[in-house]
């Protein structure tokens, strides 16, 4: 009697770990768009360049991405343009956003996708291209301006 109970409840617990309803698995990152900004620094930083060489920066831009993230907190996500591993990112109430200060990056980045790695799984490439515009016609705002809070 006791075996053929635990056998039923094994069965039964087998059933319920497999899953017999198909629903459908939801993406833990969505891109969905970006934006781009040109931004004065003030004070200006300190970053390489893509020749590796130190340099001071007086303008930025910002790439601003349109995204959904992982509710657990702990899931660490990557983002990627092409092969270029954003290094580093904060948020924002839409998503994301990264500065790029070299001029020569934001040329190579051009016409390359937008991907991201969540977690323990492989980097997917979305269908989103970066594009630029030159830095003539876009218009350079002060970084205090896409922060408004930040004094």
């Amino acid at each position: 009697m006791h075996r053929l109970l635990r056998s039923a409840i094994a069965l039964l617990f087998l059933v319920n770990c497999t899953g017999t309803s198909e629903k459908p698995v939801k993406e833990p990152v969505t891109i969905s768009g970006y934006e781009l900004l040109h931004v004065k620094l003030s004070p200006s930083r300190k970053s390489r360049g893509v020749d590796g060489e130190v340099r001071n920066w007086e303008s930025a831009y910002i790439v601003r991405l349109i995204t959904t993230m992982p509710e657990q907190e702990g899931l660490h996500v990557n983002f990627y343009i092409g092969g270029w591993k954003v290094p580093e990112y904060g948020g924002w109430k839409g998503g994301v956003y990264f500065y790029v200060y070299d001029p020569a990056r934001l040329k190579w980045m051009d016409g390359k996708p937008f991907a991201y790695s969540a977690g323990a799984q492989p980097r997917k490439d979305t269908r989103i291209i970066f594009t630029s515009q030159t830095p003539t016609s876009m218009p350079e705002i002060k970084e205090s301006e896409f922060y408004p809070n930040r004094k």
